[in-house]
């Protein structure tokens, strides 16, 4: 039984073994790094048990490049590298200033976004992406709710639905008053001074 089990897992991993050889390149290769065939056969190896060969690589690189994900070899380094990215190191850096220096999301939202971003990129460019955009004195949303909210002014923009909220205001005590309900349809959403905007179409009925 334990034999067979074994069995079933290797059989598991050589039909994972594509997907395992993408994410490695992704992980550990970039403009300025390389992996040669024997490290990616080493690899293989030592984490998934999966015995290859370097013609068998070398076939798993063009399938990959059949794929999408173009493979480049240095003959410089003789060694392989994924070329295009779902997004660039100065692409990652731009995004994750933006969400770095915005202060409609909390800073644990900053924090996950960031983290994710900087997941697209192979473990040396991270390093780079540790940089952060600090903005001095910025005061930060405290509700992690309003995440939630903007997808849901999103959705009834996308389907012209009207929206209700209440109007309210802070007391002295520093705590909300609601005053009145309004009915409104949504247009757009806009930044605004680091916040978000919300253009409305407002409903005007005869008689109000």
């Amino acid at each position: 039984m334990a034999n067979g089990e074994k069995g079933k897992g290797r059989s598991q991993n050589q039909r994972l073994k594509l997907f395992y050889l993408l994410d490695y390149l992704l992980e550990q290769t970039d403009e300025t790094h390389t992996v040669k065939v024997q490290e990616i056969i080493e690899h293989f190896d030592n984490y998934y048990k999966i015995p290859v060969e370097q013609k068998t690589v070398c076939s798993d690189l063009h399938l990959l490049d059949e794929y999408g994900y173009e493979t480049q070899y240095d003959g410089r380094t003789r060694g392989w590298r994924i070329v295009d990215r779902e997004f660039d190191t100065q692409e990652l850096q731009l995004l994750i200033d933006s969400v770095q220096s915005s202060r409609f999301i909390t800073q644990k939202q900053a924090k996950t976004l960031t983290d994710k971003l900087k997941a697209k990129a192979s473990r040396y460019d991270r390093v780079l992406l540790d940089r952060r955009c600090y903005v001095p004195n910025r005061v930060r949303s405290m509700n992690d709710s309003i995440f939630y909210h903007l997808d849901d002014l999103h959705t009834a923009i996308a389907n012209d639905w009207q929206v209700t909220f209440k109007y309210f205001y802070f007391t002295p005590k520093k705590q909300k008053a609601f005053t009145k309900k309004a009915n409104s349809t949504p247009q757009a959403l806009t930044p605004c001074c680091g916040a978000i905007t919300t253009i409305i179409f407002w409903l005007l009925r005869a008689g109000r």
